[in-house]
């Protein structure tokens, strides 16, 4: 039932009344209040008609205004401008309010709520131009106080008493209007509040990934240093020590046993060995700084592994741990005696 009522309601609404909910939602206000807002004015026109003894074109023009408001959601459908139908709107319920106080009971007229709708009618559907709805009813209302100030005397067709049954009626109308109003707003505020809320939560995880962004550059231009300063503290002794090994590899074919040499080839391999290691870790380090950069996905390597994985290949290439302290003591009084060698 619903779903009907909705989509006949939307009948009357274009796709260019439809841009955005704020739109459709007037849209489809501006459908329900002339529909139903025109059934309560035809009741009070045809009432007024059987009540007043000498009907005449005052009561013809509430019955075209009532008539033109209703057609309204028509000319939305064929026009699509909901701006101009709005002030076509405020308008009509002006002039058809106006000429039912006039000739239906003054200040105590069913007709003045008619006045605060068509207000509200224009401040709703003309919203980004407001003057012009004050300037339309100043000038509706100045134009029916000089009808008043010529005539000298509001004419009395129905008896006020009768007229209270119209003035519920009316009352009625403008109260379920002024509700329906006040829904919309109430709804749309919220959704408001609900998109602030909705923004300012990602304002402030847009300002927390700034800052982690932040901290990771400061983390990799850090590591970077690092790894410029461990490429150097390792390389350069290293290089040494192979040099070295060498060198007195190369001058012990006549001067040294083959146990000592062999201990000296013992010291070049292990030198090799742990450099090729160091190369591959900081070769690794470099990749995945480089990734990090470039995709912010890749995951850190773990140096216990490394450090395990760096054992297990020492291990795989027989150079044990006594093995290299020997090596290292043969090394050492080689070339304690190679120095003296030289000094003599």
């Amino acid at each position: 039932m619903i779903g009907a009522a909705i989509n006949l309601i939307d009948w009357f609404i274009p796709a260019s009344a439809r841009l955005s909910k704020w739109d459709l939602g007037r849209a489809r206000t501006f459908v329900v209040a002339h529909l139903a807002g025109s059934t309560g004015g035809l009741a009070i026109a045809v009432f007024l008609k059987n009540a007043d003894p000498d009907p005449g074109f005052h009561v013809a023009l509430i019955f075209a205004g009532v008539l033109i408001f209703a057609s309204l959601p028509f000319a939305l459908k064929t026009t699509g401008d909901l701006t101009a139908v709005g002030a076509v709107s405020t308008q009509t319920l002006l002039a058809a309010g106006l000429v039912g106080v006039y000739f239906y009971g003054g200040a105590n007229s069913p007709f003045l709520p008619w006045l605060l709708i068509a207000l509200a009618n224009g401040l709703f559907y003309l919203s980004d131009n407001p003057e012009s709805v004050l300037a339309i009813f100043v000038a509706n209302m100045i134009a029916f106080l000089c009808v008043w100030r010529l005539s000298g005397a509001l004419p009395h067709g129905v008896a006020a008493e009768r007229l209270s049954g119209a003035g519920v009626v009316s009352v009625a109308c403008a109260t379920l209007y002024m509700a329906w109003l006040a829904i919309f707003y109430g709804r749309l505020l919220t959704l408001e509040s609900a998109l602030e809320r909705e923004a300012a939560r990602h304002r402030d995880t847009s300002e927390r990934l700034k800052l982690a962004n932040r901290r990771a550059e400061r983390a990799n231009r850090e590591k970077s240093a690092f790894v410029a300063r461990m490429s150097h503290e390792l390389r350069t002794p290293l290089n040494a020590v192979i040099g070295y090994s060498e060198m007195l590899i190369e001058d012990c074919h006549d001067v040294s046993p083959s146990l000592r040499r062999s201990n000296l080839e013992r010291v070049n391999a292990a030198g090799k060995h742990l450099l090729s290691m160091v190369k591959e870790a900081l070769d690794a380090s470099d990749a995945d700084a480089e990734a990090g950069d470039v995709g912010g996905g890749v995951n850190r390597p773990d140096l216990k592994t490394q450090v395990s994985d760096f054992g297990a290949k020492g291990e795989a290439a027989g150079l044990a741990r006594s093995a290299a302290v020997r090596a290292a003591r043969a090394t050492a009084a080689l070339g304690a005696q190679r120095l003296r060698a030289c000094r003599h």
